[in-house]
């Protein structure tokens, strides 16, 4: 006798169908992340356009370039940029993607920024307060260079808290 011959057909079909079912989730839940990572860029790349100059997060390029000139031994007459860079970050680890860290914290770059959010939004449950978020981001979490400003694009571009927020709204004007 074989383990099939032990289960009904219709145990059968729910194994199969809940692998669908799963399927159609994961796929649902990929398209809606990836729906949010393009809202939250097409909101964020024009506020860092304009506030790149100010703002302690930095790109990929200027990342790899800070990197490098880290990792390189120390010359006896660096340029002023050079020395700042060296006094300001420091190399922790071999990871080259969170390597670079200041003030004891990951430095994290435009690219990754949705990824760390993203980490403490759903760590802290989606909690709309930017403040919240931010809290979790660099004091748990361990990252640098997340402006607050960045953290309310996100919360504001993220699925389940505009849901919840217009779910709210209905209730208390229309109930």
């Amino acid at each position: 006798m074989s383990e099939s011959d032990l289960q009904l057909d219709s145990d059968m079909d729910n194994t199969v169908l809940g692998s669908d079912v799963e399927d159609q989730a994961s796929d649902y839940q990929m398209q809606l992340l990836q729906s949010h990572r393009e809202a939250f860029y097409k909101a964020f790349t024009p506020y860092y356009e304009v506030a790149s100059k100010s703002s302690k997060l930095i790109t990929d390029d200027k990342y790899r370039m800070i990197r490098d000139i880290i990792q390189t031994p120390k010359q006896k007459k660096e340029k002023p940029i050079i020395v700042k860079y060296r006094r300001i970050y420091t190399i922790v680890g071999n990871i080259d993607s969170r390597c670079l860290h200041r003030n004891n914290k990951v430095v994290t770059t435009c690219d990754q920024v949705f990824d760390v959010i993203l980490e403490a939004h759903s760590r802290i449950s989606h909690a709309r307060n930017p403040k919240s978020n931010l809290t979790c981001i660099t004091d748990t979490l361990g990252y640098y260079g997340v402006p607050v400003e960045v953290v309310k694009h996100f919360i504001n571009t993220c699925p389940l808290v505009c849901s919840m927020s217009y779910l709210l709204y209905v209730h208390a004007y229309c109930f």
